[in-house]
């Protein structure tokens, strides 16, 4: 289930990773595989954000680029159970929040297309679509409610069943619900100072 689910959101990222190296650069990388040249790259706070992201991003800043290799071939173990994939998914979407709400000054023509084009796009797809779609759900919920109850119900059920579908077969629309429900619950946890996390228990798939 879980193999199934972190399959699909790769594909999509990495898709996404790739355009973005295309236009100019990308600060989304896979953690477990990352090189970086000596000079490009400058301190970190280790405090907030996660470090590949942060690490991108000082790069940016420095006038290098960071560039996606799909291609680069890497195996990494994954949650066996529900309860650890929520956790490390949600502690991975909030450093990675961390990263980008503490990096925005880099929103500036300053850093040609990426400045200007690709951080806009991420702060969107961070910041703004979890928490609009989560709203849209609820609005549509309390409207169809007042319909009639069995609208309300039924409009749930249909959530929930393109989510159940999603552990059987791995699909755009279950993997997109889920990873912005871990980026919304990322959004509560930036308010917290958390700094120690811990290990979440994996298996090798």
């Amino acid at each position: 289930m879980f193999s199934r689910s972190e399959a699909a959101y790769r594909s999509i990222y990495g898709r996404i990773c790739t355009w973005e190296s295309k236009v100019h650069s990308t600060y989304c990388f896979n953690g477990p595989v990352v090189a970086f040249r000596k000079n490009a790259a400058s301190s970190l706070n280790t405090r907030r954000g996660a470090d590949d992201a942060s690490m991108a991003l000082s790069v940016i800043r420095n006038g290098f680029r960071c560039q996606y290799v799909p291609t680069a071939k890497f195996y990494e173990y994954v949650p066996d159970k529900f309860k650890e994939q929520r956790r490390q998914k949600i502690r991975r979407a909030t450093r990675l929040l961390e990263a980008t709400f503490f990096n925005r000054d880099v929103l500036s023509r300053k850093y040609g297309s990426f400045g200007l084009f690709i951080f806009p796009l991420r702060l969107l797809m961070f910041f703004i679509v979890p928490t609009l779609f989560f709203i849209a759900i609820l609005l549509w919920t309390f409207l169809l409610w007042n319909l009639n109850p069995v609208y309300g119900t039924g409009f749930i059920g249909i959530i929930g069943l393109i989510l159940l579908f999603g552990s059987f077969k791995s699909n755009v629309v279950s993997s997109f619900i889920i990873y912005q429900f871990y980026l919304f619950m990322g959004l509560f946890n930036m308010l917290r100072d958390v700094h120690t996390w811990e290990p979440t228990e994996r298996v090798k798939i």
